[in-house]
């Protein structure tokens, strides 16, 4: 369980790192796609960016969009 909580903690890590180094243009394409109700495109279109997996984009997206 322990090693379970270190992993779930570095990926949050990650994914904040992720979050705050989106290039502005990326970061404005994404919010505009959730704004409209197309979620999935934005993670779509985050991951197709980024190369990230496809829950890693997921939660960069969320974490982005939820202020």
């Amino acid at each position: 369980m322990q090693a379970a909580r270190e992993a779930r903690l570095k990926q949050e890590k990650r994914v904040q790192s992720l979050a705050s180094s989106m290039p502005p243009p990326l970061r404005a394409n994404v919010s505009r796609l959730v704004a409209e109700g197309r979620k999935i495109d934005a993670i779509k279109e985050y991951q197709r960016a980024s190369g990230e997996d496809l829950s890693t984009a997921k939660s960069v997206v969320e974490l982005i969009t939820s202020k």
